[in-house]
């Protein structure tokens, strides 16, 4: 009983993480550019004390990386618990002990996590169209799109360190 409520609560808290994390990148879009500056100029200070090089178009850029790298490692989490639940009610979020899904499966499911971050990322610059003096960059889109995939590549690779780890551990 406890294995099942985990498996359906895991999923549903990765969903739900992700969900908060794109209304957390869409508010960031919807903010005036008055105020969006102030933000930067604030970290800029704080960044600037330690790294005196970092100019406000570099911390733009990196926040822009950053923030989609976290929601590639978000939604590859969600698509990995969403995908290790529907192998089975014994099953969690990462278990050698799952069903054999295909390597077809997973990269259909990464092509889907891939899909929705590109329009996350189309919709988030979109969205600066209706805000006074915030204007949608291809080159901002292109750079969320990189940072979605770094962040993929890396919640994958950690998945697949956590499995490994875990097969090795278990007795023979």
């Amino acid at each position: 009983m406890l294995n099942n409520r985990r498996a359906i609560a895991v999923p549903v808290i990765f969903c739900v993480l992700t969900a908060l994390w794109i209304a957390f990148i869409f508010s960031n879009s919807l903010t005036p550019a008055a105020t969006s500056e102030a933000q930067s100029g604030q970290l800029l200070n704080t960044v600037q004390s330690s790294l005196p090089r970092v100019s406000e178009r570099g911390l733009r850029k990196a926040a822009h990386f950053g923030e989609f790298g976290i929601l590639g490692v978000l939604g590859m989490l969600t698509c990995i618990a969403v995908r290790k639940r529907r192998s089975g009610p014994q099953s969690t979020v990462i278990s050698d002990q799952t069903p054999h899904v295909s390597s077809a499966g997973r990269l259909l499911s990464a092509g889907w996590v891939l899909a929705a971050g590109i329009l996350v990322a189309v919709v988030d610059e979109t969205l600066q169209y209706l805000v006074p003096g915030r204007s949608p960059e291809v080159a901002d889109v292109l750079l969320d799109i990189a940072g979605f995939v770094a962040g993929a590549l890396i919640a994958t690779g950690v998945a697949a360190a956590v499995k490994a780890i875990a097969a090795a551990r278990r007795p023979r």
